[in-house]
């Protein structure tokens, strides 16, 4: 803690303004968490591995992986892994959720995303690259933006699908524990027209097609 006092005073001591006081001090800082975090990752890499060796994988190499944070750009070296019969694996990717091929992390996309949502794909970008040390263009937000979507679709998705043992218990009810007659029945009353005015709305609203909700942010967030 020492050392980062010091470093600090000799930045505010040789700045010649408060303009580039602040804009040094602001870079000395990211690539200081920059730095603590990628070590902090490395050693938590290093425990996973000795947990996946406990159970029959073994290390095939060491692979550098760099991802965009908020507040700056992690370089992590982590082990990939492998065991007979399995395909192999990024420990660290698997237990922080790291995904493949994205260059963001999922906050920094999700920060993208909400002001994307209330501006143009230009501005979003200026206001990214004057505000952290991400560097993108307004075609690189349109991507980011894209793939946002895309995973908030398989979520809904996901939340949508219905519980297997729900339905299970749905299909095994009787009519009465329903709150319904029989189908026979319910036809029967129809063709005489025997059945009650409110009946007959409550089928009307049945027939009807389900309507999907939609978060409107999704929407928005289409390119």
């Amino acid at each position: 803690m020492e050392t980062i006092v010091t470093e600090i005073l000799e930045i505010i001591k040789g700045a010649k303004d408060s303009i580039s006081r602040e804009e040094r001090i602001r870079s000395y800082l990211e690539d200081l968490a920059c730095r603590a975090v990628s070590e902090a990752l490395e050693r938590i890499d290093k425990e996973l591995a000795g947990r996946y060796a406990d159970k029959g994988w073994h290390v095939e190499r060491l692979d550098w992986r760099t991802v965009q944070a908020s507040y700056g750009t992690l370089r992590i070296r982590r082990r990939r892994m492998c065991k007979e019969g399995e395909a192999g694996i990024y420990p660290l990717d698997k237990e922080l959720g790291i995904r493949p091929y994205r260059r963001y992390t999922a906050y920094l996309e999700y920060t993208i995303a909400q002001i994307a949502a209330k501006t143009v794909y230009r501005v979003t970008a200026d206001a990214v690259n004057l505000l952290t040390p991400v560097t993108m263009s307004h075609q690189q937000v349109a991507r980011v933006v894209k793939q946002v979507g895309e995973t908030y679709s398989a979520w809904e998705d996901l939340q949508a699908t219905p519980d297997p043992m729900e339905k299970r218990t749905a299909s095994t009810a009787s009519p009465l524990h329903r709150g319904r007659r029989p189908h026979a029945a319910r036809a029967e009353e129809e063709t005489k027209g025997t059945a009650s005015l409110p009946d007959r709305r409550r089928r009307a609203r049945e027939r009807q097609p389900t309507r999907t909700y939609r978060n409107p942010l999704h929407s928005r967030l289409q390119p």
